[in-house]
């Protein structure tokens, strides 16, 4: 079921991405529904997920940080209407909390040498770190350039996903064609 949503993330991103690349300064003026929207369909996927999956019964689920993203974005669309500095605050402290997860995942991937994503891992931690950091030090001067980096986010994270994809469909062929040798 996770590798669904995956793909279905995947598939949303690239013309999300795109279209906030190519169209940011006409999109300035939906900053609510550009952060809110997206961050509400995120946060939507992984309550489903969490339980659907009962991942909530583990000691280490995601189901408190995905009812939080679930509120802020809420927050953002409803209250906050195009609120640029506001909306700043809150998409910096949700893009630094989602710098520290993706740094942790690459921190394991280059110990485990378990395969190249974390390549794309630093990419996409870099990208959120510079990005939360420019939000909260002057939002209205650097929109436009927080709109690219969300764009090339969106990029970034369907480029990994389908390289975590297309990994692990190796890894099982290879098990299979191990099987079939022995």
């Amino acid at each position: 079921m996770r590798q669904i949503l995956r793909i279905n993330k995947m598939i949303f991103y690239i013309p999300i991405g795109i279209i906030i690349i190519i169209f940011r300064q006409n999109l300035i003026n939906y900053l609510s529904l550009i952060v809110g929207i997206p961050l509400l369909i995120i946060s939507l996927e992984g309550l489903i997920y969490e339980i659907a999956s009962k991942n909530f019964k583990n000691e280490h689920n995601r189901l408190g940080e995905e009812i939080v993203k679930f509120i802020l974005s809420c927050v953002i669309i409803f209250v906050f209407n195009n609120d640029v500095e506001m909306i700043s605050v809150i998409w910096g402290i949700i893009a630094i909390l989602q710098a520290l997860k993706e740094l942790s995942k690459a921190i394991y991937e280059i110990n485990t040498n378990k395969n190249k994503v974390y390549i794309f891992l630093l990419i996409q931690t870099t990208t959120q770190i510079v990005l939360a950091i420019l939000l909260m030090i002057e939002p209205k001067e650097h929109v436009d350039l927080h709109l690219i980096l969300l764009g090339v986010e969106f990029l970034l994270e369907s480029l990994r996903i389908l390289l975590t994809f297309v990994n692990n469909k190796k890894k099982k062929i290879e098990n299979y064609d191990s099987n079939m040798i022995q």
